[in-house]
């Protein structure tokens, strides 16, 4: 029996300039997501498969000083990349080594952001079930419980 990794794409630096690409490339889609949802000031944002942390630090941006911005990735490597670029910028992000579908997550957050991870999954209906578990609960309809694919 072959066992399919969790995620399909790993390499540290390479992977890391790989995503920068496709962030530059992806930027004003991804913005133009993040500006109709609304990203309020103090909010609290998990990005699940930050990678480098691209998004990650549009989320601290926009969050602000008095936000909580989390960033998860499987590759410790590209989180200490990640790590150095959100400290040069001055920026307070947490970046943590997590498996999305084995790790505690955590709880409450306002915005859960995920880009190009699903599709590199085993198990994606699992996955998005662990990201609405991570989500704040009760504020349906509000722009915080928008999901876009």
């Amino acid at each position: 029996m072959t066992v399919r990794p969790p995620y399909i794409i790993h390499g540290g630096s390479p992977r890391r300039e790989r995503l920068r690409v496709l962030a530059r490339a992806v930027r004003p889609t991804t913005t133009a997501l993040l500006d109709e949802a609304g990203v309020p000031r103090g909010a609290a944002c998990l990005d699940v498969g930050c990678g480098g942390g691209d998004v990650t630090l549009e989320l601290a941006e926009r969050a602000g000083p008095e936000g909580r911005v989390v960033g998860v990735d499987l590759d410790e490597e590209a989180l200490a990349l990640a790590r150095d670029e959100a400290e040069a910028l001055g920026l307070d992000v947490e970046y943590r080594c997590a498996d999305l579908l084995h790790d505690d997550l955590g709880t409450g957050y306002d915005v859960v952001f995920v880009r190009f991870l699903l599709t590199h999954l085993a198990e994606p209906e699992r996955a998005c079930e662990r990201l609405v578990c991570a989500a704040r609960r009760g504020r349906a309809g509000s722009s915080s419980s928008r999901t876009s694919t």
